[in-house]
C-alpha cells in the first residue's frame, strides 16, 4: 500500500516550485496508478500558470488507455508545450502502480529512495528527458524535491540541498512532513521555493472475516505470488475440504464382496488421483498463465518506450526493443501456441524496422547512364562537391564531371593529360588526380586548365586514393604508414608534410578509401575506420547496430552534418551514424551489394550510388 504526502512552501508571483499528486479521491480504484508531478519555473506570474495547469496533467495522464511508459510521455509533452511561455521550465514526473515505479523528468528535480537505511538518489544515473522504471519494495521510502531556484545560477546541477535536509525530510513519514518541513524551511532566514512529495510504501494489512463453509469452500486462496515482482495479488486454486460424514455416503456404495470390494476401492483411488493431478495441473497452468501475463506486459510496455525514444535516443530505443523481443520469446519457448505472444512479436517485428530507422530499397531509379557520356565509360570510384561528381575511368584514362542537378557532363581530360592515372577526387572547382607518371594534377573545372601540384616523388611509397579539403591536398600512402600533405603557396605548393603526427601504432596497409570532412578518415580492413584529428588519432566506433559490419567498400563524411555514411555491400546496407558512432539509420537493398562507392547530398535529400556504368539514386529519410 502506498501513502503519499506533499509539502509546497514559499512562492512568489516571479519564482515558483509546486507539487501536485492525482487522482486526489482516497476512493479511486486500487489499480489506477498513481501519479506524482515536481514543476518549478520562473517568470511573470508564474506562480498561477503552473497551479492552473495541474487539470491538464490529470486529463492528459487519465483519460488514454495506453500503457503507463506513453501516459508519461504524452503528460510531460503536453505540460512542456502548455508551459512554454515560463522560463527556467523544470518537471519531474512520477508514476507508481502496484510496486512499479516510473520516472521521467526535465531538468535537475531529485528523486531519492530509502531502501534498508541506505539511500540513493535515482535521478543521479538518469539523463532528463528518459523514461526509466523499476520495483519499490515494501518498506520502501520515497522523496522527490525540486531543485534549489535560482534564476541567476547559470549551472542549474550546481543548486543542491543540505543532505542533513533530505535525510530529515525522508526519515519523517507522511503524517508528519508538513512539521518537518516547516521546522527546515519556513524558519529560515532566507527561505527558498520548495516543493515536496513523500511516499512510503507500507505492507498490507491483513483483516480476518469470518465466512461461512460453504463461501469458504467457493473462495480461492491467496496465491502466494510468482518469482516476478510485479503482481502478488493473484489467485491460485485451493483444494475442496472433505467432510468426514461425507464417508458413510461412499461406505454404502462399496460392494460386500471382498473382491469386488477390492475393484471398487482401487477405482475410487485412481479417480482421487486423476482429480488431484487435474487440479495441480489446472493450478500450474493457471500459474504460469499469470507469469505470462507479467511478462506480456512488461514487452508492451518496453516496445512503448522504444517507439517513443527512437528520435531522442537511439540506445534507449534499441535495449528497449531487444527486451520486449525478449520477454515475448520467453513466452513463446513456455507455450508455442500463446496467441496473445505470437501477435505481439509480430507486432514487434513490424515496428522493428520504424524504430532501428531501416529502410527497403527495392528498385533504385536510375539517375545516368555513364555510356551515354563516353561508349564503355566505367568507373569504380565517385567523389562529390557542391552537387557535381567526379569521376575517373581508369581504363580510358578519361575524367569526366556530372552536375547532379541536371546531369549536364563534361570531359575534363583525357589519357594524354592525365597519364596512368590511378585517384581523382573534386574540390569545390579543382579536380585533383593522383598520376603514377605525373604525379598529383589539378584541373580547374571551369577553364580545364591543369597545373601540377606535385612531380613524382621517390619517397612516395603506395599511394591509395587522393582527397582535397579546403586548399590542401591529400594523399594515402598506404606502404608508408602516412598521408602527405600538400598546402598551397602564392604561385604553387609546398613540399610534403607529415599529416599523422606519430603513426607507430597506425597500420593503413591495405587501406582503400580517405575521406576529410575537419578530421581524416581511412578505411583499411577489418572492416577498421581510422580517424585522426589534428594528424593524432582520434576514436570512432559505430554502435547500435542490429547486425555487425563486414567488409566495407566506402565511406562518406558529411562536411557540415553530424553523420558518416559507412557502405556495407556484404550487408547489402548503407549505415549511418553520427561521428561519434551513435547508429542514426541504414538503407537496406540488393543494389547496394554491387555498389562499388556512393556519396550523400544531404542537402538535397539524396544518395547516389555508382555501379559500373550507372548511378542509382535513393532518397534520404
Amino acid at each position: 500500500m502506498l501513502k503519499l504526502a506533499r509539502y509546497v512552501g514559499v512562492n512568489t508571483d516571479f519564482l515558483t516550485a509546486q507539487a501536485f499528486i492525482f487522482p486526489k479521491s482516497q476512493a479511486a480504484p486500487s489499480q489506477t496508478p498513481t501519479l506524482a508531478l515536481i514543476i518549478s519555473a520562473s517568470g511573470e506570474d508564474v506562480f498561477t500558470k503552473v497551479r492552473q495547469i495541474a487539470p491538464l496533467a490529470e486529463e492528459t495522464f487519465y483519460s488514454s488507455d495506453d500503457p503507463i511508459p506513453q501516459k508519461i510521455l504524452n503528460t510531460l509533452n503536453s505540460l512542456k508545450e502548455a508551459l512554454s511561455n515560463v522560463e527556467d521550465l523544470q518537471i519531474l514526473i512520477v508514476a507508481l502502480k502496484e510496486n512499479i515505479l516510473y520516472i521521467n523528468s526535465r531538468g535537475f528535480h531529485k528523486l531519492f529512495i530509502l531502501r534498508d537505511q541506505k539511500l540513493t538518489e535515482v535521478t543521479a544515473s538518469s539523463p532528463s528527458d528518459q523514461l526509466i522504471s523499476g520495483f519499490i519494495n515494501s518498506g520502501d521510502k520515497l522523496l522527490l524535491i525540486n531543485a534549489k531556484l535560482d534564476p541567476a545560477e547559470t549551472d542549474k546541477q550546481n543548486l543542491i540541498w543540505d543532505p542533513k535536509i533530505i535525510n530529515s525530510l525522508i526519515n519523517s513519514s507522511t503524517d508528519a512532513l508538513e512539521e518537518e518541513a516547516q521546522a527546515l524551511f519556513v524558519d529560515s532566514a532566507h527561505p527558498d521555493p520548495v516543493a515536496i512529495i513523500l511516499v512510503e510504501s507500507l505492507e498490507e494489512e491483513k483483516v480476518e472475516e469470518k465466512i461461512s463453509e460453504n463461501e469458504l469452500k467457493a473462495a480461492p486462496a491467496d496465491f502466494p505470488g510468482l518469482d516476478s515482482q510485479i503482481d502478488t495479488s493473484k489467485k491460485r486454486f485451493s483444494l475442496p475440504k472433505f467432510n468426514l460424514s461425507s464417508l458413510t455416503v461412499l461406505k454404502r456404495l462399496i460392494p460386500a464382496n471382498r473382491k469386488a470390494k477390492l475393484w471398487a476401492l482401487g477405482g475410487l483411488a485412481a479417480l482421487i488421483v486423476i482429480a488431484i493431478t487435474s487440479i495441480i495441473s489446472l493450478q500450474k497452468s493457471y500459474s504460469q498463465n499469470q507469469a505470462h501475463s507479467v511478462l506480456l506486459n512488461q514487452a508492451r510496455e518496453k516496445l512503448v518506450i522504444a517507439e517513443a525514444a527512437k528520435d531522442s535516443d537511439s540506445d534507449l530505443s534499441k535495449k528497449s526493443l531487444e527486451e520486449s523481443k525478449n520477454l515475448v520469446i520467453q513466452v513463446l519457448k513456455d507455450n508455442p501456441k500463446n496467441k496473445d505472444a505470437k501477435d505481439l512479436f509480430e507486432q514487434i517485428n513490424q515496428k522493428s524496422s520504424e524504430i532501428l530507422k531501416i529502410y527497403q530499397i527495392t528498385d533504385p531509379p536510375v539517375f545516368l547512364s555513364l555510356d551515354l557520356i563516353k561508349d564503355g565509360f566505367n568507373s569504380q570510384k565517385l567523389s562529390f562537391s557542391l552537387g557535381k561528381v567526379l569521376l575517373l575511368d581508369e581504363t580510358q584514362k578519361t575524367l569526366v564531371l556530372i552536375d547532379l542537378k541536371d546531369k549536364n557532363n563534361q570531359i575534363l581530360s583525357g589519357p594524354l593529360q592525365l597519364g596512368n592515372a590511378k585517384f581523382a577526387s573534386l574540390n569545390g572547382s579543382q579536380a585533383l588526380i593522383y598520376s603514377e607518371d605525373k604525379g598529383v594534377l589539378k584541373i580547374d573545372t571551369q577553364s580545364k586548365n591543369i597545373t601540377t601540384v606535385a612531380k613524382v616523388d621517390q619517397e612516395w611509397g603506395r599511394i591509395d586514393d587522393i582527397f582535397g579539403f579546403g586548399s590542401n591536398v591529400y594523399l594515402l600512402d598506404t606502404f608508408k604508414n602516412q598521408i602527405w600533405k600538400y598546402s598551397p603557396t602564392q604561385s604553387s605548393y609546398t613540399d610534403k608534410v607529415n599529416y599523422i603526427k606519430d603513426n607507430s601504432n597506425k597500420d593503413l596497409a591495405g587501406g582503400k578509401k580517405l575521406a576529410i570532412d575537419y578530421s581524416v578518415w581511412v578505411l583499411t580492413p577489418g572492416p577498421n575506420i581510422q580517424k585522426f584529428t589534428g594528424g593524432v588519432s582520434d576514436f570512432y566506433s559505430p554502435a547500435g547496430l542490429d547486425t555487425p559490419l563486414k567488409e566495407l567498400k566506402s565511406i562518406f563524411p558529411t562536411e557540415e552534418a553530424d553523420s558518416i555514411y559507412l557502405l556495407d555491400s556484404e550487408n547489402k546496407r548503407i549505415v549511418v551514424t553520427k561521428k561519434n558512432g551513435v547508429y542514426l539509420a541504414q538503407y537496406q537493398g540488393d543494389k547496394l551489394q554491387t555498389a562499388t562507392d556512393f556519396a550523400a547530398d544531404e542537402e538535397n535529400k539524396l544518395i547516389y550510388i555508382l555501379e559500373g556504368a550507372k548511378i542509382y539514386q535513393i532518397e534520404l529519410k
